[in-house]
């Protein structure tokens, strides 16, 4: 059986078929490559909204508490959610230490008052962090620990927003370094 396309061309069933799962094959080819370089972008916008420095190390006295900071640059245009959120739905910013073996205690952690924002659309006003954030935190060395030098890592949990939505939640991991010395 033969179709006529035009006037000057005709070609077989088997022809069209083959010629229409080459262009879907190629379509799908297409949309891989160009979900795969969105998600690159994806990641790399991720980077560009907030960084988060490594936090300068910590020295501790066995068996005294000493304290730290945990430093964020959100970019222009973008906030992230205070803690606390003021609405159970929001998403506060948050640093959790990981298990600590009993070698150091977490403390307290102290994070800033929030800044008032409205909400394009809503009549809800959130409290955000914009700009250059620190979030105070301490940590205590068990008084038989022994002298030297330790890394503590944790988790630092944020969601950013610009003025039209909000970004799905980041889990960034944190490390602190911590240099033991002897009690004085």
């Amino acid at each position: 059986m033969k179709y006529l396309l035009s006037k000057k061309t005709a070609c077989t069933h088997q022809q069209t078929e083959g010629h229409m799962n080459r262009m879907i094959y190629g379509l799908v080819a297409l949309l891989l490559i160009l979900g795969c370089r969105a998600s690159e972008d994806k990641e790399q916008s991720i980077i560009d909204r907030v960084r988060v420095y490594e936090p300068e190390p910590i020295t501790l006295e066995r068996g005294k508490e000493g304290e730290g900071f945990i430093l964020l640059d959100i970019k222009k245009g973008y906030h992230v959610q205070a803690n606390p959120a003021p609405l159970p739905y929001l998403i506060p910013t948050q640093f959790e230490v990981d298990d600590l073996a009993g070698a150091f205690q977490a403390g307290y952690f102290e994070y800033p008052e929030g800044i008032p924002y409205a909400l394009e659309g809503s009549s809800d006003t959130l409290l955000v962090y914009e700009g250059d954030v620190s979030i105070r935190y301490s940590l205590i060395a068990n008084s038989t620990v022994q002298t030297g030098e330790y890394e503590v890592t944790g988790t630092l949990t944020y969601q950013t927003c610009d003025h039209r939505m909000c970004f799905p939640p980041v889990k960034e991991r944190v490390t602190v370094k911590i240099e033991v010395r002897p009690s004085i």
